[in-house]
């Protein structure tokens, strides 16, 4: 598994967050499959914080029980995982917008808090 980078600074641009979500994914079909680029392109900013597990409903979306036991033995070898990306502004329950096998995959490992990206609260 690929060590992978967290910018620098916890607050990030949709630019740049698009951009490492290109990076990380398998094919281009895992992008262009959706609406993932524009639910992350409809804030300006991201921050990178600690989300608890136990907030999300982890059957959101379809899961593929082998690529959630793939990241499974990826993250047992390594613990660096690229953080979820989590909308917790725009509907009345916190939504995935990318990381549901991940987020499956680290709750199997007993995980509770994961690093995700959740829209920019510029109010504080």
């Amino acid at each position: 598994m690929k060590i992978y980078k967290i910018a620098q600074s916890n607050i990030v641009s949709s630019e740049y967050l698009a951009s490492e979500v290109e990076s990380f994914h398998h094919t281009h079909d895992d992008i262009i499959e959706g609406d993932l680029l524009q639910r992350i392109q409809q804030y300006e900013f991201w921050e990178l914080v600690e989300y608890n597990i136990n907030d999300l409903d982890l059957n959101e979306w379809t899961i593929d029980d082998d690529i959630v036991e793939k990241y499974i033995n990826e993250t047992k070898n390594n613990s660096s995982y690229p953080p979820v990306i989590i909308d917790n502004k725009s509907y009345e329950i916190p939504t995935i917008v990318d990381g549901t096998h991940r987020l499956n995959s680290l709750n199997q490992l007993g995980y509770n808090i994961v690093k995700a990206y959740v829209p920019y609260n510029e109010e504080n």
